[in-house]
């Protein structure tokens, strides 16, 4: 079987897919169909990830002839609603669209599953509307490929929980994060788009990359912010409740950061301060680069905690401030008025009163500083 999906002569037992062949092999060798068809399942959902649409169908018709061979109509059912999914997105005509849920429906009612043949149906006979407005390709994909894996708790989900993983380049990897964390927004699970977010945060800070990881922040801080609230936490106290609730890693690939985080989680805010103001020093003498910018902002944020936790509400505020300036510097205006909002967000956390005195001394200081 499997002839039309042409080997890859690069693969090596790093690559996922070729370790996902191997274990195909290994399950097929075994006598084992309905393993051999899990992981023909997670081929096709990997190689439509890659928009290899012809090498997704190919693992699908597969998975047809395990299923007819060893008289598995529910196997056979889910390539037939998957294949459905997969021309619907490519260059499917409505007919063959709609014979393959039809087929998919009349084997989930010979596998004595008919609340699915029920659910099939009705996407057969109330399909989307033709003038629903267009969006992003892929990211239909994804949504389309969540929705149906999720039905069946396989597939993605454990793909994306797999080590084989690991070989996948980070940017692709925490584009499908991100997909799938909105498609369970979507669909009204919460908790699992909060799995992926904070997965997808751990591996763009590993990978240094600045941009996803403030998105993933943001992302989070919005799905956290208090049920019903007409005013969610101030950007400030939403960053410091998700880091005192993080598993201390390496920020950026930096020890210290680490350890300052620790030591914030530990309430010892003198070792925080201690630890954060060495890698601000540093990260100022260094070239300018994404992984040394990461690590100035983070340093500028556990000095703030740390100052805060101190007492020392105008020095929370001096070094936002220069944080945000040091941003602006290196061509990040975005970071720069994300850090100007929490300065703001210490009004609502200090309350009004409390942060003008405390900016008033700031700007006095600043006033000595600068004489």
């Amino acid at each position: 079987m499997a002839s039309d999906r042409p080997p890859n002569a690069d693969s090596t037992p790093d690559d996922p897919l070729a370790a996902l062949e191997q274990e195909r092999r290994r399950r097929q060798a075994a006598g084992d169909v309905e393993g051999e068809a899990e992981i023909l399942m997670q081929q096709a959902i990997f190689y439509s990830l890659q928009g290899e649409w012809p090498r997704s169908l190919a693992c699908l018709d597969d998975i047809r002839q395990l299923a007819a061979r060893a008289t598995q109509p529910a196997m056979a059912a889910r390539a037939c609603q998957l294949r459905a999914q997969i021309l619907s997105l490519t260059d499917g005509t409505p007919e063959q669209i709609e014979a393959l849920y039809a087929e998919a429906a009349t084997l989930y009612e010979q596998a004595g599953q008919p609340a699915q043949a029920a659910a099939v149906r009705s996407r057969v006979t109330d399909p989307e509307p033709s003038d629903a407005p267009p969006s992003d390709p892929a990211a239909a994909a994804i949504a389309q490929l969540n929705q149906m894996v999720s039905q069946f708790n396989q597939g993605f989900e454990q793909l994306l929980a797999s080590p084989l993983m690991d070989a996948v380049p980070p940017e692709q990897r925490l584009a499908m994060l991100d997909n799938q964390a909105t498609v369970y927004l979507d669909i009204g699970q919460p908790e699992r788009a909060e799995a992926c977010l904070q997965q997808g945060l751990a591996i763009a800070l590993q990978a240094e990359n600045l941009d996803w990881a403030t998105r993933f922040q943001a992302r989070r801080e919005a799905l956290n912010a208090p049920a019903g609230s007409s005013s969610p936490l101030d950007p400030y106290s939403q960053l410091l409740a998700s880091l005192q609730q993080e598993e201390a890693k390496p920020i950026a690939g930096n020890e210290d950061l680490k350890m300052a985080l620790q030591a914030l989680q530990q309430n010892d805010c003198s070792r925080c301060l201690q630890l954060a103001m060495g890698v601000y020093q540093r990260a100022l003498a260094q070239p300018v680069d994404p992984a040394s910018t990461l690590r100035y902002m983070f340093a500028c944020f556990f000095i703030a905690f740390a100052r805060e936790g101190l007492g020392d509400q105008a020095g929370t505020i001096s070094i936002l401030a220069d944080c945000a300036a040091g941003l602006d510097a290196v061509q990040n205006p975005g970071l720069a008025a994300e850090t100007r909002q929490m300065i703001e967000g210490l009004k609502v956390r200090w309350g009004n009163q409390a942060f003008q005195k405390a900016w008033q001394i700031y700007q006095l200081q600043e006033k000595l500083r600068r004489s």
